[in-house]
């Protein structure tokens, strides 16, 4: 199924912006997936309901679900200079009509790419390091609609697989909840990703 962005029409997307404006104005966007009266994340504050899931973005604006769970994790993990506007800055950059789906695949090659460039510049063992570029490597193949595994799970091993000790492997990391905290000194990987994914965006 195509999706368009604010289902075409521009009093929506003019609606929406003008909601999360609001927030800002308030200081209602908030870290830490925090539950608070009126308060919440980007993409809770974008819906005004903490009780969402990522899916209704699709039903109420139209665009596609993995577009809503990239910009939580750039809202959560990105720097000081870049989280408190991604959300207005999303929705400013997605026209009506829009079809979010044209970038993905350029979307998924630039995360990709970060990720294996800080997993060579790791110090880490040789036998470590090809591990995780070869886990990396399974998501190629993958859509971006599956890839909730890749914008979560790869920068959580990211962030921590030079910690790890080597006895424990990257999918015994993940099920067990060693990687929880996500982007432990990870801003500015995430801040690329954000300006990528915000050109990608405005370029469509």
């Amino acid at each position: 199924m195509t999706l368009s962005a604010y289902h075409g029409k521009q009093k929506t997307k003019d609606a929406y912006v003008r909601r999360i404006q609001r927030h800002i104005n308030a200081d209602n966007l908030v870290h830490g997936y925090r539950l608070e009266p009126g308060r919440g994340c980007s993409v809770a504050c974008i819906l005004n309901n903490h009780d969402h899931t990522y899916s209704e973005v699709e039903s109420e604006i139209g665009i596609p679900r993995w577009s809503a769970v990239l910009l939580d994790m750039l809202y959560e993990n990105c720097s000081n200079d870049v989280w408190p506007t991604i959300a207005i800055d999303f929705l400013n950059a997605v026209d009506p009509g829009q079809d979010l789906s044209l970038i993905s695949n350029n979307l998924k090659i630039f995360i990709l790419n970060a990720n294996i460039a800080r997993v060579e510049n790791l110090n880490i063992s040789d036998n470590r390091k090809n591990s995780v570029l070869q886990y990396i490597d399974q998501y190629r193949q993958r859509d971006i609609d599956d890839q909730s595994s890749l914008i979560s799970s790869l920068f959580s091993i990211l962030s921590t697989i030079d910690r790890l000790p080597e006895s424990v492997s990257i999918h015994t990391a993940l099920s067990v909840g060693l990687t929880e905290k996500l982007a432990v000194g990870l801003a500015a990987e995430f801040d690329e990703i954000a300006i990528e994914f915000l050109r990608l965006v405005s370029n469509n």
